[in-house]
């Protein structure tokens, strides 16, 4: 994983130094007009990062609408040369799904810039237990993830339970998990 010199969510004070960086009026969240501006020193420390990571759902889009100031911010890391990296305690999609969510948005992102919590959980099981076995409750993004590091579904005899976000939940894997975690 990338290493930053500082860790920063876009929120309304970054996209005010967009705006100011881009000397245009930016709109945002149920139309209202940004009017506080960074200081001078705010801009500069903003300047002088390398990079920055960014929360999706909310900060970047909502639901399947981009939020006013998004592109310009990205443009602006992309002429600058900073390195940037979107991150969501999502783990339904993959980053080539939510690479095609924000295309779709009229944003070319490549997947090399997606993190999910179902990535980190990936890696977390990669280190913990090479190889390990689970029962998995989630999405596609989460089983892809798990499979991809070399972790396989196990219903039997599973070394792990993992339960991501997903609406495919029934009574009966539910029960199951909670045996399983009981053993």
């Amino acid at each position: 994983m990338l290493q930053f010199s500082a860790i920063f969510s876009i929120c309304s004070r970054i996209l005010r130094a967009v705006k100011r960086l881009q000397c245009t009026t930016l709109n945002f969240f149920q139309g209202t007009t940004m009017t506080k501006l960074l200081d001078p020193q705010q801009l500069a420390l903003l300047r002088a990062k390398d990079g920055y990571l960014c929360d999706m759902d909310g900060v970047i889009y909502h639901g399947n609408v981009l939020l006013p100031g998004v592109k310009e911010f990205v443009a602006w890391l992309r002429q600058e040369n900073k390195r940037f990296l979107f991150l969501t305690n999502s783990s339904e999609k993959s980053p080539k799904e939510l690479q095609q969510k924000l295309a779709r948005m009229g944003l070319e992102i490549g997947e090399e810039h997606f993190y999910t919590s179902a990535l980190a959980m990936a890696k977390f099981l990669k280190e913990q237990s090479p190889g390990c076995s689970a029962y998995v409750l989630g999405a596609p993004g989460l089983v892809k993830a798990l499979y991809d590091v070399g972790v396989t579904m196990n219903d039997v005899d599973p070394q792990y339970v993992v339960v991501g976000e997903t609406d495919m939940y029934n009574y009966t894997m539910i029960t199951k998990a909670i045996d399983f975690v009981r053993r």
